[in-house]
């Protein structure tokens, strides 16, 4: 996490307190958001660079500092006004234009073909098909297309197949992309999780709703369904366990309710 630096004037910063900020600048600058010269070795929170203070910039960008996010040169990836749509893009400061990807603190990022693809360490790769969206029957067909004529590489190979959307993992893994997309395209009703959401999403016509789908939705790829099927489980499990705690909360408080009726009446 970023240090809040002071920006009182004649501020006097320990030696330990600018070495971390040092380090942090140093990691900004390496992802290409400290526009202009600057010496990471001799800098201090209240130098001036692209108009604000240095501090500024550790303040802005405490997940890449943190590992939950990282910038990637907006030259690098493909179709860049459907990437506008997907990621936050940071132009000023005389920076060239980067996205800011979000991701868990345990996950890397890469650009593959234009493509960003998001990497668990446990073999889950995540990513975000930058095709024109108007709808999600229209990208869900140009989608699988690009599959079948294998204009994204990241869509073939040996892989399993699956999607999330709105975080939510879908429940079943496919061994080639077509098989995935016919399933998407005709969602299994009156099913929880990310298949409830996809229906909606397929029947949605208000446009601001599905820009919201398109933001969230990711295609997954492993070779490893086995860890694929346990976190299912371990989502399911964590469900249920707040499910249990919510009814036992809604217990108690009937069961004051009921109480304080009863007490109510005896007096």
């Amino acid at each position: 996490m970023a240090v809040k630096y002071s920006s009182r004037i004649g501020k006097q910063y320990t030696a330990s307190e600018l070495k971390e900020f040092r380090s942090q600048l140093s990691t900004l600058k390496k992802q290409g958001l400290v526009g202009g010269k600057v010496n990471t070795r001799t800098a201090r929170p209240s130098d001036v660079r692209g108009g604000k203070p240095l501090r500024e910039y550790v303040a802005k960008y405490d997940d890449v500092l943190s590992g939950k996010a990282t910038a990637v040169p907006l030259a690098r990836l493909g179709n860049k006004s459907q990437q506008r749509k997907l990621y936050e893009t940071v132009t000023a400061g005389g920076i060239s234009p980067h996205a800011i990807v979000p991701h868990a603190a345990d996950e890397g990022v890469s650009v593959h073909s234009g493509v960003v693809e998001i990497s668990h360490t446990k073999g889950i790769h995540r990513l975000q098909i930058p095709i024109d969206y108007k709808n999600l029957p229209q990208y869900l067909k140009d989608l699988k297309q690009a599959a079948k004529d294998g204009t994204i590489p990241e869509l073939r190979g040996p892989h399993y197949y699956g999607f999330n959307l709105h975080g939510g993992g879908s429940h079943t893994l496919f061994r080639n992309m077509e098989d995935l997309l016919d399933y998407m395209r005709n969602p299994r009703e009156n099913i929880s999780g990310s298949n409830r959401w996809l229906n909606s999403a397929i029947r949605s016509k208000d446009p601001k709703e599905m820009r919201d789908y398109f933001r969230n939705l990711e295609i997954v790829t492993t070779t490893e369904p086995v860890w694929w099927n346990r976190k299912e489980k371990r989502e399911q499990a964590a469900k249920k366990k707040r499910e249990q705690a919510r009814n036992k909360r809604r217990a108690g408080k009937r069961k004051a309710a009921r109480a304080a009726k009863k007490k109510d009446r005896s007096t």
